[in-house]
């Protein structure tokens, strides 16, 4: 299920850079069966969700390969840079290893850790809905592989995880390579950032709880 939900994020990716190049996708956290998520650029209205899986759709039966290719640290500093994702940049600035292994999808190139399926053709069931100021994916799971799961907002625990993003862009952290660079500036931020994850943690456990 993880390999299907991150072919759908990239698929997502080719989407947006197909219907609005100056759109920015922003993956936030799970709530329930579905993945929240935004997408800066773009509103939430019926019209461009629909737009949106539309073009998903296109992109599944054109089945494009997911191929694998390893690029130097420098080269993927400089692709990710020219097509304005920042935060990967930032990202490989820190990483000790000279290659970058990423993945390409058609002309699209994007990073994900873990593995891919063959190809766009292997991801055929998902859905969209609107949610708060972004979007909710939803996809079948382990116990349903052929169903998409019903949504049901999670009030409490959105608000703990809007908190904590809250708290995070204070410190101005909105990406691992942002957080490598705070750490990177001395123990004293560091500090700050772990005292604050460890109050949002003990919140979050007490509205998982009260559940």
């Amino acid at each position: 299920m993880r390999i299907y939900r991150r072919a759908l994020l990239f698929i997502i990716y080719i989407a947006l850079k197909r219907l609005h190049k100056k759109g920015r996708l922003v993956v936030h956290h799970a709530i329930g069966p579905g993945l929240y998520f935004e997408i800066k650029g773009m509103r939430n209205t019926v019209k461009n969700i629909n737009n949106l899986k539309e073009e998903m759709r296109k992109i599944i039966n054109e089945n494009i390969l997911f191929e694998k290719i390893t690029l130097s640290k420098f080269d993927a500093i400089r692709y990710f840079e020219e097509v304005e994702e920042h935060d990967k940049a930032l990202l490989f600035k820190y990483r000790k290893k000279t290659t970058v292994k990423v993945y390409k999808c058609g002309e699209y190139i994007n990073y994900f850790y873990e593995y891919m399926p063959p190809s766009t053709g292997y991801i055929d069931k998902f859905d969209i809905i609107s949610y708060d100021k972004g979007f909710i994916l939803l996809h079948p799971t382990n116990i349903n592989p052929d169903e998409i799961p019903e949504f049901k907002p999670l009030p409490k625990l959105s608000a703990t995880f809007i908190e904590y993003k809250k708290w995070l862009d204070i410190l101005n952290i909105k990406s691992v390579g942002e957080l490598n660079s705070l750490i990177a500036k001395g123990v004293k931020k560091s500090g700050e950032l772990i005292r604050i994850s460890e109050a949002l943690h003990e919140k979050n456990m007490q509205t998982l709880q009260m559940k």
